[in-house]
């Protein structure tokens, strides 16, 4: 790659990580296109070379995102850990996320551009999904998750605790040790061979 390539390439990666920050801290409204060059360290006719639109620039910011969310996932999935230690830190993951975002970051995202809901759609199906059903079929295959149950139970399952817990107030109670040993407890009972 020659000079000019690696920076562009530069400036790109620092609009999208300042856009990420700013949009993840004070929601997608709550930002403007002269903060997000200004924390770049870029012009905002740079920006608008790049990504045209705030807009444009959201949806890159989402994929990006996802798909460095995703990777991680897949490592995690795929090691050697325990079942146990894999979904432990998966929620504690996705808890530690949902502290730190803006409550008004998803809806924001969801109502201003209909290209990200079928994107969250397309990869909720061919990334996402696949991957939650390899790490419940290996829990089944391995001994750890009753086998009775259905793949698709434990889905509604993981997703039930999931969704409680992504609003900031929500995600707040487990910051107590307490609660969070009972909750993971509770959980682990629940889908746990007994």
């Amino acid at each position: 790659m020659d000079g000019f390539k690696k920076r562009t390439e530069q400036k790109k990666q620092a609009i999208l990580t300042s856009a990420f920050t700013l949009f993840f801290q004070n929601g997608v409204k709550g930002v403007n296109i002269s903060q997000i060059a200004k924390e770049a360290g870029v012009s905002q006719v740079t920006i608008y070379n790049y990504f045209e639109s705030k807009e444009n620039l959201l949806l890159e910011v989402i994929k990006g995102y996802a798909m460095k969310k995703h990777e991680t996932y897949e490592k995690l999935v795929m090691s050697d850990k325990p079942f146990k230690q894999k979904v432990e830190q998966l929620m504690s993951d996705k808890l530690l996320e949902a502290n730190e975002m803006n409550p008004l970051f998803l809806q924001e995202i969801l109502e201003l551009d209909p290209r990200l809901t079928h994107f969250f759609e397309t990869f909720y199906q061919h990334s996402s999904l696949p991957l939650m059903m390899k790490l419940l079929e290996d829990g089944k295959s391995s001994g750890n998750l009753n086998a009775d149950f259905s793949l698709n139970s434990l889905l509604v399952y993981l997703d039930m605790f999931q969704s409680y817990f992504q609003t900031p107030e929500k995600a707040a109670l487990l910051e107590d040790e307490q609660m969070r040993i009972d909750v993971m407890n509770l959980f682990f009972y629940g889908l746990m061979k007994s």
